[in-house]
């Protein structure tokens, strides 16, 4: 028995977030998947050992190739799982007590941000948007992102009341692991955000949701990648995501002389870890490296 109906309401009372509760099932069915296929037979909680377990993450890096942050994130959510499943004695033991999770090297998790004229290759194209009230949200909704450093989902939860264009500030309620901060506007933020603002007035939908779609509904995850994507489709750049616009909002600053306290406080990075990858030369910069001792230049 897997017991996911009340591992859900669990999590819930625990208060986690629904994007956080949907990825902690996503571990435990993809652990149940694994564990069925192999043993031809119903999954159980209380028969699965730490050595089935070292034996699943395996399983994750070799066979599905996943990159050691993805496994670290399953094996977490693993461990919340056998929290929940000890603390209302469904089973006798806690197996992941021994299954660690593996640091992954700091060399291998530079994050892909873009170049200055890759960003405003971007914001250009941006602009070709030939609906003046979507190309004003979206013209919006990027500098969210690449000027505030927020997350797409962050984005997404954003409410007309979390926009104080008078004291230049933008509250961001929902934030990893549910914490809020209070990020300030600069000035192309500033701008964008009043003229959507205008735009936004105009609309009576149902909640008080800052972006919306034609439909006047709150505006999805997947409706900002969808967009993004196209964006960076139309200019050749096949790797980048919404979060490479907030990395690169990071390394903006960091090239601008910022310290990285400041940094990791603005993006809403609980440990200054996190930050330090920005300090780290990505792919591109390693491939001129090594370009650049060619002999056939």
């Amino acid at each position: 028995m897997t017991h996911l109906g009340e591992f859900r309401q669990w999590l819930v009372h625990e208060g986690k977030n629904e994007k956080t509760i949907v990825a902690y099932e996503q571990s435990v069915r993809l652990l149940v998947s694994w564990w069925e296929q192999r043993e031809d037979g119903q999954f159980n909680a209380a028969d699965i050992t730490a050595l089935d377990l070292h034996e699943w993450r395996t399983y994750l890096q070799t066979v599905k190739k996943y990159s050691a942050s993805t496994v670290n994130r399953h094996v977490a959510g693993l461990k919340t799982y056998w929290a929940f499943l000890t603390e209302n004695g469904l089973v006798p033991a806690d197996p992941t007590r021994k299954v660690r999770v593996r640091r992954p090297s700091m060399l291998n998790v530079s994050p892909r941000w873009l170049t200055r004229k890759e960003q405003a290759r971007f914001l250009h194209e941006l602009e070709k948007e030939k609906s003046a009230r979507r190309r004003k949200r979206n013209v919006a909704i990027v500098p969210c992102l690449l000027q505030a450093g927020c997350r797409v989902a962050e984005v997404v939860a954003l409410d007309v009341d979390d926009v104080d264009l008078r004291r230049k500030t933008l509250t961001v309620r929902q934030g990893k692991r549910g914490k809020m901060r209070l990020v300030p506007m600069n000035r192309d933020l500033t701008k964008a955000l009043a003229e959507w603002m205008d735009e936004r007035n105009k609309v009576e939908a149902p909640d008080n949701a800052l972006f919306v779609s034609e439909r006047k509904q709150r505006l999805t995850v997947r409706a900002i990648q969808h967009f993004v994507s196209q964006i960076f489709d139309n200019i050749g750049i096949e790797d980048g995501t919404c979060h490479s616009l907030r990395h690169s909002f990071c390394k903006n600053l960091l090239d601008s002389g910022q310290p990285i306290t400041v940094v990791a406080q603005l993006a809403g990075h609980e440990d200054l870890e996190s930050c330090r990858r920005y300090l780290l030369p990505n792919e591109r910069d390693l491939r001129i490296a090594v370009e650049g001792i060619s002999s056939t230049r």
